[in-house]
């Protein structure tokens, strides 16, 4: 269910410097479901991205939808060196395992087991720079290397932490999707949205 996962400053890569997070409250249409954290790490010349989301729908006194997922990435500049992740969406399990080999990036699903080009990236939405640089991105639910595209929107007012705040939009295509995101004008995320299978609203509000 979660849109498949921009560096403060426009930086595609916070190696050497410090530690970013970004917390986002998650909506379904008006409803509060859950949240989705992101944490980027410098570690020497590479960085860490670590990222846990946890939805919960519920109908009456009933959970009709529980969405968990973890995932642990290792970047150099541009270029996903590992990737660790496990899912449960409703009960369906995943579980994606990749590293950078000779030549290849590869990658490991309970499915099958591929060879993709040296440098790949997941779908970086922390780092604007990086998706505009990118025509096809790893999926790091389920392993799949999609044809993706970024166009820009255009400027708009949006809230953030009670204050109006001028935001480019773009929207990011890809697996049949679309998703909206917002930056700053110094390329800082602020936003995402998008829809579900059931044409119902996701929303990402920072906290």
């Amino acid at each position: 269910m979660a849109p498949g996962v921009a560096w403060a400053g426009g930086s595609a890569s916070p190696a050497g410097g410090s530690a970013q997070r970004w917390q986002f409250t998650v909506f379904l249409d008006d409803t509060e479901i859950g949240y989705h954290h992101f944490r980027l790490m410098p570690s020497g010349q590479e960085y860490v991205l670590e990222s846990e989301a946890l939805f919960e729908v519920k109908f009456l006194f009933f959970n009709a939808y529980a969405y968990r997922h973890r995932s642990t990435e290792l970047w150099r500049e541009d270029c996903l060196l590992r990737i660790d992740s496990s899912t449960d969406d409703n009960g369906d399990s995943y579980a994606v395992e990749g590293a950078a080999r000779e030549e290849a990036f590869v990658v490991e699903t309970q499915q099958d087991r591929k060879l993709l080009p040296e440098c790949v990236g997941t779908f970086a939405y922390w780092d604007r720079e990086l998706l505009r640089r990118s025509d096809r991105m790893l999926n790091a639910q389920t392993g799949e290397y999609v044809d993706t595209s970024l166009k820009l929107l255009g400027h708009e007012t949006i809230e953030v932490h009670g204050q109006a705040v001028r935001a480019t939009r773009y929207r990011l295509d890809a697996y049949e999707r679309q998703i909206d995101l917002w930056y700053s004008e110094d390329g800082e995320w602020l936003q995402l949205e998008s829809t579900t299978g059931r044409e119902q609203r996701l929303r990402y509000r920072l906290l």
